[in-house]
């Protein structure tokens, strides 16, 4: 009979535990909204830039993420109780401290617009950063320009997932944090 309640105890707890798993989200975590002009993202109801916008979140909020989808490039978040899409190169892991300086020249945005226009979403491949030199590192930044922010400093032979391609970048994910940037085609291999 002892038997029976312990076991029936131990069954309860488990239970109790499993529960309070599932409500605190088991494959969330925190990311903040980092984009590169300092201002507000776009929380769209659907994984595309043609989705409604549910409402704008602020530099720098925290956001809860949700599990990576099939197209990284978009990832679901909630913010303030309301649950969306966010592109995930607008996600950072670290809070930024400030807004950036947004004196940024008309003449080099046009030329990153240009560049993102050109990329090609591909069939995703395993990728493998090669550096010019063999102890050197390769920055994946968060656009296709040498001046952009660096999300990620990758060693030589690290993975990545290859998204889409363009004539001198390619846009990347990092498997092991979900961050999406790109790289200089000259630093990746397959």
């Amino acid at each position: 009979m002892r038997g029976k309640w312990l076991c029936l105890i131990l069954v309860l707890m488990l239970a109790a535990s499993l529960l309070s798993t599932a409500s605190a989200g088991p494959f969330t975590t925190v990311k903040y909204v980092s984009t590169q002009d300092g201002g507000t993202l776009n929380l769209r109801d659907a994984p595309s830039s043609s989705g409604s916008v549910l409402l704008k979140i602020p530099f720098a909020a925290p956001v809860e993420v949700g599990m990576i989808l099939q197209d990284p490039a978009w990832v679901p978040v909630t913010y303030n109780g309301v649950s969306g899409y966010v592109m995930t190169r607008y996600l950072s892991d670290v809070q930024p401290a400030q807004k950036p300086n947004t004196t940024t020249d008309s003449q080099d945005i046009s030329a990153l617009n240009v560049v993102f226009r050109t990329m090609q979403k591909v069939p995703q491949y395993t990728g493998y950063i090669r550096p010019s030199r063999a102890s050197g590192i390769v920055n994946i930044r968060w656009a296709p320009s040498k001046s952009s922010e660096v999300v990620l400093r990758a060693q030589d032979g690290y993975q990545v997932t290859v998204i889409a391609e363009g004539r001198y970048w390619y846009q990347v994910m990092d498997p092991a944090s979900g961050s999406v940037g790109f790289v200089y085609r000259d630093y990746l291999t397959r």
